[in-house]
């Protein structure tokens, strides 16, 4: 497989969705996007991407966070709900004291 080409094709994809956003008066945040690879060769180490005003996406090596589940970089995909449950839990567990709190004052 030529990795350039597919390198170019990312950043043409990323090109045409800067486009695309700077039309809806938006743009890519460097700092809240990354970039994150599954498959067989999820581990290969590439170039970090542009966007249209010359930021970095960078790779991420592990993971990234996307609606509160992590998507794990592996040979598969792979979901993380760990951090998502423990979430769950502690507001659970906030709303259990509020209403033991509501409870003694009646």
């Amino acid at each position: 497989m030529d990795f350039t080409l597919l390198f170019s094709s990312l950043q043409c994809i990323l090109r045409i969705c800067d486009a695309e956003l700077e039309w809806l008066d938006m743009r890519v945040n460097p700092n809240k996007s990354s970039c994150v690879r599954f498959g067989a060769r999820y581990s290969i180490k590439w170039r970090n991407i542009l966007t249209s005003d010359s930021c970095k996406l960078v790779w991420t090596g592990d993971s990234v966070r996307y609606l509160g589940v992590y998507l794990r970089s592996a040979r598969s995909f792979a979901c993380s709900y760990s951090y998502a449950k423990k979430e769950c839990i502690e507001h659970s567990m906030q709303f259990s004291e509020k209403l033991g709190e509501l409870h003694s004052l009646m």
